[in-house]
């Protein structure tokens, strides 16, 4: 835009390029709204005394610089400085300066916050990182009239609900008559870690804040951590809850990180044909002591298939990483859908083969099509025959005692009464206005998803897992045109 004057730039997509918009002795240009600025070397730059041009609602992120001003364009207006982020749930409050100097006395100043979702700094070979200078994602504007010259110090309120412990903050501020500054200094968020196992209080909280049913809170447990699960697309698709159990009485094993990684950022090539439906996971445990052990459980969704634990780690203390499945290190507990294993600190499994208490661990529930399925082993827990049925050996899995449509197995699990064929799992739809609703009665130690499809051969989890609490339980969806079937999923926390 060589001496361009007042064009508007609206929705579109720059990339890989040198420089996104470049602005030169251009004057009042508005570039606003709907443009994507990624993996550029500069996403805006404005020279030769550019003036008046505001860079307003764009998404801009992972360029190596995002709004570069040559000397003396805009002015030479100052980007403000973030100090503070707070969050209560619902509002963030940030805290920022502004200075302002004759010039624009008395005009306005617009600031606006981007949010920038930041990569976990345990992932590695991330070329591109999101930048401090930047911001993805517009978060909102506010006004401020400066009448006097100096640093001015404000705050601003923003409604934002789905603050994670992963989120960077940004701000521009805009004088109309002198155009948009560069970012500003970038400020993470940083949610408070009670139990220091590397999870925010904020992700440990979700669906009840108690994955592993134990009646303590998860935030609260520095040996239990629910991590996110990012599926093959990079979409958040749930969660995992990793527990560590101390195998040494009096050396409590506490988990001092938790993170997942990438696939594709682990540092050593994957397994062809291997699947991952949940990514990567690594952590690192504190057995207390050089050279003891620690137990491992790793609970993941009821709805996905796995059958080998994948590690990364050296065979030998000189051999290179690779990832290998755990064979019989391994079992897996369906009663708790969880993988169950036994690290020692400084022996295979501890990636870096140290033994100086703390126990490195990548790790992968993943499916090998060229492995056989596992699946349930027969009969029911000796506890659930001897209530309903008077004995460890009185029933039999696959028997209807009450004739209700659901196997002895089938109770067991739903938390039912095998006896009581009005005891069962059933949901009931109803419409209310343009809403669907579905609602059915849970136990309390039980967990549900709502599933929908559309030919019942593919159901998919609808929405978070909902807790049991002993009542009615209830989840709404927007009516649709398309004929959709209804189930319910339940497993075991």
């Amino acid at each position: 835009m060589n001496s361009a004057r007042e064009n508007t730039v609206l929705h579109n997509r720059f990339e890989s390029n040198v420089v996104g918009v470049f602005i030169d002795h251009g004057v009042g240009n508005t570039i606003e709204g709907g443009n994507v600025f990624n993996a550029n070397d500069v996403a805006v730059e404005v020279v030769n005394n550019g003036m008046g041009n505001v860079i307003s609602k764009n998404s801009i992120f992972q360029n190596l610089a995002g709004i570069r001003l040559e000397e003396g364009s805009h002015l030479d207006i100052k980007p403000p400085v973030l100090s503070s982020v707070q969050h209560d749930g619902s509002m963030l409050s940030a805290e920022l300066a502004i200075t302002a100097d004759e010039l624009e006395l008395g005009k306005d100043y617009v600031v606006e916050l981007f949010r920038s979702r930041r990569l976990d700094p345990k992932n590695v070979g991330n070329v591109r990182d999101l930048s401090c200078d930047q911001g993805k994602t517009f978060i909102g504007s506010r006004t401020f009239s400066l009448t006097s010259t100096g640093t001015h110090n404000l705050a601003a309120s923003f409604a934002l609900d789905d603050l994670q412990g992963q989120d960077n903050f940004s701000a521009t501020v805009t004088v109309t008559a002198r155009g948009t500054s560069e970012f500003s200094n970038c400020l993470a968020f940083v949610p408070p870690d009670t139990d220091g196992d590397g999870r925010s209080d904020m992700e440990e909280d979700r669906n009840g804040g108690d994955a592993n049913g134990d009646g303590i809170p998860d935030s609260q447990q520095s040996e239990v951590a629910r991590v996110s699960a990012v599926g093959p697309g990079g979409d958040e698709i749930g969660s995992v809850v990793l527990s560590a159990k101390e195998k040494t009485p009096g050396k409590k094993s506490s988990f001092i990180s938790t993170f997942n990684i990438p696939i594709g950022e682990t540092g050593a090539p994957f397994p062809e044909g291997v699947q991952a439906p949940l990514g990567a996971f690594g952590f690192e445990i504190d057995v207390k002591d050089p050279g003891l052990s620690a137990e491992v459980r790793i609970k993941i969704p009821g709805n996905v298939e796995t059958n080998c634990l994948l590690k990364l780690a050296r065979r030998t203390p000189e051999g290179e990483e690779e990832w290998f499945c755990l064979e019989n290190l391994v079992e897996f507990d369906f009663s708790t859908h969880e993988w169950v294993f036994t690290l020692t600190d400084g022996a295979l499994g501890d990636i870096d083969f140290v033994t100086d208490a703390i126990i490195r661990d990548p790790i992968v529930p993943a499916f090998d099509p060229d492995r056989p399925r596992i699946v349930p082993p027969a009969g029911l827990p000796d506890e659930f025959e001897q209530e309903f049925f008077g004995s460890a050996t009185g029933a039999d899995p696959d028997t209807d005692s009450d004739g209700d449509g659901a196997s002895e197995f089938a109770e067991f699990v739903a938390g039912t009464d095998p006896k009581q064929a009005t005891d069962r799992l059933f949901a009931k739809i109803t419409r209310e206005e343009a809403t669907v609703v579905v609602t059915f009665d849970s136990k309390i130690g039980r967990e549900y998803a709502v599933q929908t499809s559309t030919d019942l051969t593919k159901f998919i989890d609808q929405g978070q897992m909902l807790t049991g609490t002993g009542n009615e339980l209830r989840a709404e969806f927007p009516e649709s045109d398309t004929l959709r079937y209804f189930r319910i999923r339940v497993e075991i926390p």
